[in-house]
């Protein structure tokens, strides 16, 4: 029963630990890591285990490893459709 136990807090811990929704894509948005630094982007892709990214400020690619970031905020995309109707 002790094993159980166990094993059931160490699973709950992991699964609470990485509880970060990484997009598989995202055109711009603000990176937050770990250290609480903000680091701005455009162009992010997730693949194998890394975020990489366009850096806003400086324009050159960079990654990061997934278990460094806090979150992601992505940045609102606002359609404005206007109609011209006569």
């Amino acid at each position: 029963m002790k094993k159980i136990i166990a094993l059931s807090f160490v699973f709950l811990s992991l699964a609470v630990y990485s509880q970060i929704n990484i997009p598989l894509s995202s055109s711009k948005g603000t990176l937050i890591t770990q250290t609480d630094q903000k680091i701005e982007y455009k162009n992010l892709k997730y693949e194998k285990g890394k975020v990489i990214y366009i850096n806003a400020q400086t324009n050159q690619e960079e990654f990061l490893y997934d278990n460094s970031l806090k979150s992601i905020e992505e940045a609102d995309v606002t359609a404005v459709v206007t109609s011209t109707k006569k």
